[in-house]
């Protein structure tokens, strides 16, 4: 049951919805809850991080399922420490109105500098833990959801029509001055075009593949990298994918209040 493709896709649905509403409700609680929030995140981590050298040489099918949550642990870490503010950049301020594109990009660099670049540590470990292993879903996961999330921020700031700022917690409005609202950029279609190409490639191995390990793997990181460009496709759409997750914004604001 495990080792169907159709399995890992619908565990990769199921676990990207669940995550990223768990990640916009604690976001949006009291910011005195964000340490404790955070720390369990990094805790959780911090043990993915320590078994990721075990796991990386087992290629049984549960732990390719292993692997992806050790990816996905890592990932969540870093963006809760972000957007609750504890690993950001030296710029925390909006955008000066006559600044140029290129001064604005330096500044919307610093916005988030500290934060990439723990991504870039975090990632190069993971590869070196990872690199010649049987199992590289850890990696090949964090790997994805890096390409994608770079991909999603220089599309806003280069201009897109949807950008859920609406999600980010009030001590991170001030980047809506960093971002340019248009239809389209000229990078956009680019970026759908690699990352459609890399799911095309991704799945011919699959289909060449005989082995359930290596099926389960590639369709697991296969199913993030699809959802990444679903969410690359609703930055220009004239409606937004907000409403799948508008309702943990929404429990958050409520219990917020019930408490005041």
């Amino acid at each position: 049951m495990l080792s169907s493709p159709a399995t890992a896709i619908l565990f990769t649905v199921l676990l990207w919805w669940a995550s990223t509403a768990a990640l916009l409700y604690l976001n949006h609680l009291p910011r005195h809850t964000y340490p404790r929030s955070a720390g369990v995140l990094v805790a959780l981590a911090i043990m993915a991080f320590g078994s990721l050298g075990s796991v990386s040489e087992q290629h049984e099918v549960r732990f390719a399922y292993l692997g992806f949550i050790q990816g996905l642990l890592l990932w969540a870490a870093l963006e809760s420490t972000y957007l609750m503010g504890m690993l950001t950049g030296p710029h925390a301020t909006p955008c000066p109105r006559d600044a140029s594109r290129r001064e604005r990009f330096r500044l919307a660099i610093g916005t988030s500098l500290y934060h990439e670049l723990a991504v870039i540590a975090v990632g190069m470990s993971t590869w070196m833990i990872c690199y010649g292993a049987t199992n590289r879903v850890a990696w090949w996961t964090f790997m994805t959801l890096w390409f994608m999330r770079w991909s999603t921020k220089l599309n806003i700031f280069l201009g897109v029509r949807n950008i859920n700022l609406e999600w980010f917690p009030e001590h991170l409005r001030y980047l809506d001055s960093y971002v340019t609202h248009r239809p389209m950029n000229l990078l956009f279609p680019f970026s759908v075009g690699i990352a459609g190409s890399v799911g095309l490639h991704v799945i011919s191995r699959i289909a060449e593949t005989e082995s359930p390990f290596m099926s389960t793997s590639l369709s697991l990181v296969l199913t993030i990298l699809l959802l990444g460009l679903l969410e690359h496709i609703f930055l220009v759409l004239p409606i937004k994918d907000s409403v799948l997750w508008d309702w943990a914004q929404r429990r958050a604001t409520a219990r917020q209040a019930s408490k005041s």
